[in-house]
């Protein structure tokens, strides 16, 4: 079976997916699609359920998960994709990226959902590198594409997260934040989100001062975040009170990381967290 590829839109979207289209026996879309891929399928992913658990088992159990979908265009509908999309690359303009977000949106609809799950271990001898950094006082933060639940697998498995070590994890996974997300409200999404993840990270700080005025001054936090929430704790009037939260934890885990890499490196040199 021979498949042409006619569009390959990844690198230039501001969300953690990758679009490909290819015909097959016609005009058709194939696309493959990371992490945000729920909201996007048909009946509003309410058939899909079983599948979110099965791929929350998978996460579990350390494996990595990946979330495939598609859907079918006519040649009409990828003609008249096609013209917007190559008007927004060709589009120069700060805004170029979001436009040609907002043009790849138009066919993820309607999608057909998949899902597969692989098993990928650590190197020989990379939680002992990794437990010498940290003996060295190396700060390490890990920055990952997968789950939360494969993070957390990924964490202990190279040591960094311990038995009985707390964990402070923020995440927008809140009813009501999944609700507005459903409703398309998105001022509504980002006041509600950004309200989410500064109260997260105050109960964060509040574990930990609670645990140094108990006398516990021993006991280590871990500080789990998913890349939504990244998004906001970056923000100008958060940063302060993210990073007085993320200083004080033994181990730092950046979860759907997607391309917001290159900033929060940018931000964790700024502020000397690594």
């Amino acid at each position: 079976m021979k498949i042409e590829m006619l569009n390959h839109n990844s690198e230039v979207l501001a969300s953690p997916r990758v679009n490909v289209i290819g015909g097959m026996n016609g005009w058709s879309a194939r696309k493959v699609v990371l992490n945000v891929m729920f909201a996007r399928l048909a009946n509003d992913g309410t058939d899909f359920e079983e599948m979110r658990e099965h791929v929350n088992d998978y996460a579990d159990a350390g494996l990595r998960t990946l979330i495939l979908a598609y859907c079918k265009l006519d040649e009409e509908e990828y003609r008249d994709f096609n013209e917007k999309f190559s008007e927004a690359i060709n589009y120069v303009s700060a805004d170029q990226e979001s436009l040609m977000d907002q043009v790849a949106e138009t066919i993820e609809k309607d999608l057909v959902l998949g899902a597969t799950a692989v098993e990928d271990k650590l190197q020989c001898g990379v939680p002992e590198c990794i437990d010498k950094l940290a003996q060295a006082g190396i700060k390490i933060w890990v920055l990952t594409g997968d789950k939360m639940e494969t993070t957390i697998n990924i964490g202990y498995a190279c040591s960094l997260l311990r038995q009985g070590m707390k964990q402070i994890i923020i995440n927008l996974k809140t009813p009501d934040i999944k609700v507005l997300e459903k409703s398309g409200d998105k001022e509504a999404i980002i006041k509600v989100s950004k309200d989410s993840v500064l109260e997260q990270i105050n109960q964060g700080k509040a574990q930990l001062k609670g645990s140094t005025s108990s006398g516990a001054g021993s006991e280590a936090f871990a500080l789990i975040i998913d890349g939504k929430s990244l998004v906001y704790a970056l923000e100008d009037d958060i940063q302060n009170s993210f990073i007085k939260l993320a200083i004080n934890c033994a181990s730092e885990f950046i979860t759907l990381v997607g391309l917001i890499v290159t900033d929060l490196l940018h931000f964790l040199q700024e502020h000397h967290l690594i």
